[in-house]
């Protein structure tokens, strides 16, 4: 059930996150993102686990993992399970929030990982609102640290539908999301096919054999330029793919 999209690449941080940065950044993304008292987590943890004391709107920013719950055999039973989906009663869920995260938050789970300078996918299952999450953490995160995206890197992605697939870049701090024309991308895969189907039946004909010699070769030209033709659609179906 629902719907899978696949990443590849990474945006290059201004700079480096610092180990207290990378720490709470780390369990901030492991913690489901629903509705937390951001007054009770205060009170309690006294802005531990918070995004420099703040833990924000609905808890959005409460990002703390107690050590204890590391250390079993198998991390995903019992009290850790239950502190990463927003379970336990130390984390101050509102109830009947279970499954509505924060309003300013896209979905229930973020995927992008930051590891020290580079914001890539991490490979979670079915990531929706990523586009927003990455302006959320771009505009509410990494802008109160003093970090920015450089230019010049990209992320591709690539959903299940036929044609739904583009790439993801920062200009000038600016967001460009390019999504790929279903048309373009048809009509280069139509006519790299047709091309394929005419050189399976032109191999056809050589194979039963040619009336003369010359025939043969008249068949092995129209391959061979069938082919080339090919070559050049891919090129130029790549450059569309990776612009």
């Amino acid at each position: 059930m629902g719907y899978n999209t696949k990443f590849k690449g990474y945006l290059k941080l201004s700079k480096t996150l610092t180990e207290e940065q990378q720490k709470w950044f780390n369990d901030w993304i492991t913690i489901r993102k629903k509705h937390y008292d951001s007054n009770k987590l205060m009170e309690h943890y006294k802005g531990v686990g918070s995004l420099d004391g703040d833990y924000g709107e609905n808890g959005e920013f409460f990002g703390y993992i107690p050590n204890e719950l590391r250390d079993g055999d198998d991390v995903w039973m019992s009290d850790y399970s239950q502190w990463v989906n927003g379970i336990s009663d130390l984390m101050f869920p509102i109830e009947g929030k279970n499954n509505d995260s924060p309003s300013n938050q896209p979905s229930l789970w973020n995927n992008w990982m930051i590891v020290g300078d580079e914001l890539f996918y991490n490979d979670g299952d079915k990531f929706y609102g990523y586009i927003e999450w990455l302006e959320y953490i771009r505009t509410k995160i990494l802008s109160k640290w003093g970090i920015t995206f450089e230019d010049g890197y990209k992320i591709k992605w690539r959903g299940e539908d036929k044609g739904d697939r583009g790439s993801i870049v920062y200009e000038n701090g600016e967001l460009i999301d390019n999504n790929f024309s279903d048309s373009e991308i048809l009509e280069f895969e139509l006519e790299i096919s047709q091309n394929n189907s005419d050189i399976d039946d032109l191999e056809t004909i050589i194979e039963n054999g040619c009336d003369t010699d010359e025939d043969k070769e008249d068949v092995l030209m129209d391959i061979e330029t069938l082919r080339e033709d090919n070559e050049y659609l891919w090129e130029q179906l790549n450059e569309l793919l990776n612009n």
